[in-house]
């Protein structure tokens, strides 16, 4: 993310990169750790605004600058709005990588260079988050990305889409929730990994009419809706942008994670997805022939009455007493 961006001034606790390189004629790949090695900690690690981000003088690094400022961007000069989650602590972890080779075109269907991520990496990802969770006070993981593989069951013991289900599990014992978009494969009954495995938070998107946006994945497997359509947040270069899809969706739900957190500090992460379901709009539509109702959630309903302030009592004035002559 773009770590200078005024959208998070002063609430980056710490970064981290986990990137690949390799001079494989068929991958070409260039970590995009700052330091160009595979693993980088501290301060400047998740930085997205280097050399290898940039494709043709534009930086394609820019989604999780959106995504962060989606959950947790503080009103600031020429931005929008504040994010769901404004004093929350943003602990940013890089685990893409650059690739120049022909995999792009024989896996992911693009054009080179592309930008991807492997789960292995995503494992070491989750797996420093949990050394730290303590430190920082981690209360979810926000992973806006996923494959375009439908999955209409739990991938749990599926080795390839289920791969995270160990550390998502274990991080979920220590009250930390993985918050993953579902995917914009625009499935009626399924989800993409990783939102497939069980202890994942599977969110998709609706717009602002509450419809289910036509890209979103959906279905049994999902567990919530958040706003997913024509969301402006930060972009890189200290600027703001309009983007749409799952990935927008799910950072709304890591954010009012953080606020139920503030708000309910002594439950358990579990109780704090089941309050966002328990209170959301029901938003019912069919699904692998059948009609499903996902809830889409409701901050207002999920958080506690604001106190309402009793009117300030007027002051009844005192006549001022004359002196009394002597």
């Amino acid at each position: 993310m773009d770590r200078d961006h005024p959208f998070f001034a002063g609430r980056i606790v710490g970064e981290a990169c986990f990137s690949f390189s390799s001079d494989d004629t068929y991958y070409k790949a260039q970590s995009l750790c700052p330091n160009g090695l595979p693993v980088q900690t501290g301060a400047g690690a998740a930085n997205a605004e280097t050399a290898k981000c940039v494709v043709s003088g534009q930086n394609k690094c820019y989604h999780g600058t959106h995504v962060a400022g989606i959950a947790a961007g503080k009103k600031a000069a020429g931005a929008p709005a504040s994010g769901v989650a404004p004093e929350a602590g943003i602990l940013p972890v890089q685990v893409f990588t650059r690739f120049d080779g022909s995999v792009c075109q024989v896996e992911l269907n693009t054009n080179a260079p592309c930008f991807a991520s492997f789960a292995s990496l995503q494992k070491a990802a989750l797996q420093y988050v949990d050394s730290v969770h303590s430190t920082h006070n981690v209360v979810a993981v926000n992973m806006s990305l996923g494959g375009s593989a439908k999955y209409t069951q739990h991938c749990d013991s599926d080795p390839s889409a289920g791969a995270l289900k160990d550390e998502i599990t274990w991080l979920r014992e220590f009250g930390v929730t993985t918050v993953i978009s579902a995917g914009n494969s625009g499935h009626q009954d399924g989800v993409a990994s990783p939102a497939c495995v069980s202890h994942a938070v599977a969110v998709g998107a609706t717009d602002d009419n509450d419809a289910v946006a036509s890209f979103s994945n959906r279905g049994a497997l999902l567990d919530l809706f958040a706003p997913g359509v024509a969301i402006r947040s930060a972009i890189t270069g200290n600027a703001y942008g309009v983007l749409s899809g799952t990935s927008m969706s799910a950072p709304h739900v890591a954010g009012a994670l953080a606020l139920l957190r503030q708000a309910y500090p002594n439950t358990s992460g579990e109780a704090r997805v089941d309050k966002l379901q328990a209170t959301g709009k029901a938003i019912t539509y069919a699904s692998g022939g059948t009609q499903v109702t996902t809830k889409r959630i409701n901050l207002t309903a999920a958080l506690p009455p604001k106190p309402t302030q009793s009117p300030t009592p007027s002051v009844t004035p005192t006549t001022t007493p004359t002196a009394t002559p002597t």
